[in-house]
């Protein structure tokens, strides 16, 4: 499987997990219901699919100074939040299959 396919994989995940489309996760769109799947799904890209940021940034319409935002404040809200430390996992887990 290559990149592209494991980064796609992330956002149906996401996705599905979320209820947002793909089409969504890839839009300008900032509201809360998009965009924190978006920063998971980027931070889970970043970790799984052997994609660069860069990659991922145009997955994603984004830059990769974004990607690299997005993966430090998912980091930085897992490590206080015991709820969202359980979904990266839940998420990896199912990702890993």
């Amino acid at each position: 499987m290559d990149r592209i396919d494991r980064l796609n994989d992330v956002v149906s995940a996401v996705g599905d997990y979320f209820g947002v489309s793909a089409a969504d996760m890839r839009s300008n769109r900032r509201t809360a219901h998009v965009h924190r799947p978006r920063c998971i799904a980027v931070y889970l890209a970043d970790r799984m699919s052997g994609a660069t940021r860069a990659e991922i940034g145009a997955a994603f319409r984004r830059d990769q100074t974004i990607v690299a935002m997005y993966c430090r404040a998912i980091e930085r809200h897992a490590a206080e939040d015991n709820a969202l430390r359980d979904l990266l996992l839940e998420l990896k887990a199912a990702l890993a299959r």
